[in-house]
């Protein structure tokens, strides 16, 4: 898949940089999931939005979405 596609529906576009973006902060907690301190109403966020496999969802991983944005496989 193309770094950046959360949702996995073969693209990289403004669904995937907004599922980034609202998970920005939250980590990775011990069931797997992600979840910001306190939790948000959207928690628990999707593994795939940490894009670099770092345990955090940061700006990096927004970076490589919006990097990404618009590629297709």
């Amino acid at each position: 898949t193309t770094p950046g596609d959360v949702n996995g529906d073969r693209k990289v576009d403004i669904k995937d940089v907004y599922a980034v973006i609202l998970a920005y902060m939250s980590k990775r907690g011990a069931d797997g999931q992600y979840w910001h301190t306190p939790p948000c109403p959207r928690c628990p966020h999707s593994p795939n939005c940490d894009l670099n496999c770092d345990s955090k969802i940061d700006i990096k991983d927004i970076y490589t979405a919006i990097l990404n944005f618009g590629k297709k496989w």
